[in-house]
């Protein structure tokens, strides 16, 4: 298995190529929840991470 470390893309973004394994849900979703808690947007959390598990089940 190859790890990857997400990579800072501007201010504020990240960026991280997924394998398609199931594990990779919720690789996506701690990205999400660090990215928001650096961000300050610690409520939004619960939205992001819904959302980005919907994004990554379905790609």
């Amino acid at each position: 298995m190859t790890t990857t470390r997400p990579n800072a893309i501007g201010a504020p973004g990240y960026s991280e190529t997924m394998p398609c394994e199931p594990t990779s849900a919720s690789r996506a979703r701690r990205l999400v929840r660090a990215a928001l808690h650096t961000w300050d947007l610690g409520h939004l959390i619960d939205d992001g991470t819904l959302i980005i598990s919907e994004l990554v089940g379905n790609a």
